[in-house]
């Protein structure tokens, strides 16, 4: 009887042992699981900053050329810092992921492009006042309508057309 005792309380004691090691491999799944859904949740995060400091942007360059004033300039060169800044953090959460680094390489130069467009037009309201810029702004607009590049880089065409109309005016 002590034998089957202590043969019974030794079943017993490893079943404890493979499910108490079975729960702490499932408690460390659950841990990796949820660092996967912070990580997914802060590049999704740096996606839309990098959609609102870019939108920020042209907002404020449009908003120089309907009322000139020096803080709407200002408002560009911040924004597209913040821009970079989260283009750059945004390759950075990446770069262990490479299709998924593949895709911020193309945010990262689609961004560049724009931002690069931004600042050649501030340089110009800058330099040449906000009717150059109007003007520069107008043969975007009628490029931009034209174009068949993606709906979240383009001002949609509507707002084209009302800054056309908002150009012509002045």
């Amino acid at each position: 009887i002590a034998r089957v005792m202590q043969i019974s309380q030794a079943i017993a004691l490893a079943l404890l042992l493979v499910f108490g090691a079975l729960l702490w491999r499932n408690i460390a799944d659950f841990r990796n699981a949820d660092a996967l859904v912070d990580h997914t949740h802060e590049v999704q995060e740096e996606i839309d900053r990098v959609r609102a400091s870019v939108l920020l942007g042209g907002l404020a360059l449009r908003n120089y050329a309907i009322s000139p004033r020096p803080e709407f300039l200002e408002r560009v060169a911040r924004t597209s810092g913040a821009s970079r800044d989260a283009t750059e953090r945004l390759q950075e959460l990446v770069q262990d992921n490479p299709s998924q680094a593949a895709r911020a390489r193309e945010v990262h130069s689609e961004t560049t492009e724009i931002l690069g467009w931004y600042g050649s037009s501030s340089v110009i309201a800058q330099r040449d006042g906000a009717a150059a810029l109007q003007a520069s702004l107008a043969a975007r607009v009628n490029i931009d309508a034209r174009s068949n590049r993606n709906p979240s880089t383009r001002m949609s065409r509507t707002q084209c057309r009302m800054l056309s109309r908002i150009i012509e005016r002045t």
